[in-house]
């Protein structure tokens, strides 16, 4: 399974690039995949190479439980960074906070958290755990600022057929707010592929 989650984990490095030149952070994780990039495997001097740069994620542990009492308990060496200019990625057992990035309404990418960040400035978190009686799955989403936002969201399952698969996100009020997203099933990542502002006139329903 560790090989087949590592393959997993090179196709998102292939699509975090292709999102960051040209694939275009409004396409949702699904579509990032349908363009054909991900099906090229990358080495792993590729994601060696791009790491020396970036903030990529090292020693990574991930622990979940799955069905019928069996465990899934693994450290990855290297993975692609949590937070990228078309996605962000998380983790069981991460928080990651991410700057939606806009030009007037319309949303161009995510940036990181900056040690000086400005208190006016809008932060996305979003905290990936499993409950600790069954293989259900939760996302605590939130912001600390700024005007009301929709996220767009997929997931790849641990069990699943490895292609990210659309999920739907709840509205976050303007001003600060938390929602909490769940699944029934064991989840090895989370894709936060987009934000759209809201405005007065949208529909404020999970979907």
């Amino acid at each position: 399974m560790k090989a087949r989650l590592m393959k997993l984990c090179a196709c998102l490095f292939i699509a975090l690039i292709a999102a960051g030149s040209g694939a275009g952070p409004q396409a949702s994780a699904a579509d990032t995949t349908a363009t054909g990039a991900v099906e090229r495997p990358a080495a792993p001097q590729e994601l060696q190479k791009f790491c020396e740069t970036a903030a990529c994620r090292h020693d990574l542990r991930v622990r979940l439980r799955l069905d019928k009492g069996k465990l899934f308990d693994e450290t990855f060496k290297l993975l692609p960074p949590a937070v990228q200019d078309g996605m962000i990625t998380i983790h069981a057992g991460e928080k990651v906070s991410a700057v939606p990035v806009f030009e007037g309404d319309r949303f161009t990418g995510w940036r990181a958290v900056r040690p000086d960040e400005a208190t006016q400035t809008q932060i996305v978190s979003v905290d990936l755990s499993q409950s600790d009686e069954s293989t259900a799955m939760m996302a605590h989403v939130s912001t600390n600022t700024g005007p009301a936002i929709k996220l767009q969201m997929g997931l790849i399952r641990i069990d699943g057929n490895d292609r990210p698969e659309a999920t739907s996100s709840c509205p976050l009020r303007a001003g600060g707010f938390s929602a909490y997203e769940m699944w029934p099933y064991p989840i090895f990542v989370l894709i936060v592929a987009g934000a759209k502002r809201l405005s007065d006139t949208d529909t404020m329903t999970c979907e």
